[in-house]
């Protein structure tokens, strides 16, 4: 039990360190918008101490999962949250409200009973028990499933973004940073898989085994830093054109379920949770999303329209005015072509 104590405490400075990364990248496009630059984000020294501080979190990451079960760590990662709505209050000036503080409170009570009522029983994988774990039907299907779901949703966001947003359908202005979100929440679901994985081959290894023989370990290591990279470039998708308060909330959320499906469903991590621990550990998690759906209100729709419209117009030069304009609103039901493909008014 104390290693998993250990272990929901190492992430919880891994939060730390992943809600930072956040907020810093968000502040280069946030300042590539004021300046109404054509800088990529990439080329900013600012971004890379973002991804810096993400790598951070990611390492400490790692070494909580070598401590203690993915399901039980993934409620835990609800602090990002409660660090995220204070530090973009803080640096990005943000605006602080009652659903802020309303959030906090879920998520800080969910994710508490959440980790009290987890399951702490020290489990080793040996390298068969992670081929068989992997290999059962209902672990294949739902890895194949869900990456082709999301990626099928990443590919309608593009198309989305490309052309222009019909009057009669105005919730398609946020599917875009609904699927971003959702897609990135779930990569860090499935590199939590296979970072844990990994750790538990390693441990073995340190026990007489002599795992790093076996192509799966390479696999496990080679996927684990191409998800890492899909879940960073999917996140600055979504930042692009959403606040941090307004995207991190879905892929937050989209994170903590990502987590418990793929250690529950893949590593059978449930089986040793008594009705009791399940129902309570399923209603921190509920507190939890109910806490990231609060969130996730606090900016209206409108705000959201009109910096999506805003940050449009300033990479794309319109060719031709709309008169409609004068009325200091976007109007999203006359676009004009760009050369880049975007519709912009």
């Amino acid at each position: 039990m104390l290693r998993g104590v250990i272990g929901v405490l190492v992430l919880l400075v891994g939060c730390l360190f992943d809600a930072l990364g956040v907020i810093v990248q968000k502040m280069v496009h946030k300042q590539i918008a004021e300046t109404n630059s054509h800088k990529p984000f990439y080329k900013y020294k600012l971004w890379y101490l973002g991804l810096f501080l993400l790598v951070c979190g990611s390492v400490l990451g790692i070494v909580s999962y070598s401590l203690a079960d993915q399901a039980t760590l993934a409620p835990t990662s609800a602090f990002t949250m409660i660090y995220n709505a204070i530090l973009a209050s803080k640096l990005l000036k943000e605006k602080f409200t009652k659903y802020d503080l309303a959030a906090i409170i879920f998520l800080g009570v969910g994710a508490t009973v959440s980790v009290v009522w987890a399951d702490y029983t020290e489990i080793s994988y040996a390298y068969h028990d992670i081929m068989s774990l992997w290999g059962t039907v209902h672990s294949l299907l739902f890895v194949f499933l869900t990456m082709t779901i999301f990626v099928g949703l990443y590919m309608w966001a593009n198309v989305i973004l490309s052309k222009p947003i019909p009057e009669d359908k105005p919730w398609m202005r946020e599917l875009p940073m609904f699927f971003f979100a959702c897609f990135a929440g779930f990569m860090v679901g499935v590199t939590g898989l296979l970072v844990k994985s990994t750790m538990e081959m390693i441990k073995s290894q340190f026990n007489g085994a002599n795992n790093i023989q076996h192509p799966l370990f390479w696999f496990f290591i080679l996927f684990s830093g191409m998800s890492v990279a899909s879940q960073v470039y999917l996140l600055n998708c979504g930042l692009k054109y959403y606040d941090a308060l307004e995207i991190v909330p879905v892929y937050e959320s989209s994170l903590v379920i990502s987590g418990e499906l793929c250690g529950g469903i893949v590593l059978n991590e449930f089986k040793h949770f008594s009705r009791l621990q399940l129902s309570l550990f399923f209603l921190g998690t509920s507190l939890v999303i109910a806490g990231m759906v609060t969130l996730s209100r606090k900016t209206s729709s409108t705000a959201s329209l009109c910096r999506l419209s805003e940050r449009l117009i300033e990479e794309q030069k319109p060719l031709a005015p709309d008169s409609s304009s004068t009325t200091g609103s976007p109007d999203f039901g006359s676009y004009t072509k760009s050369p880049h493909g975007i519709q912009i008014p």
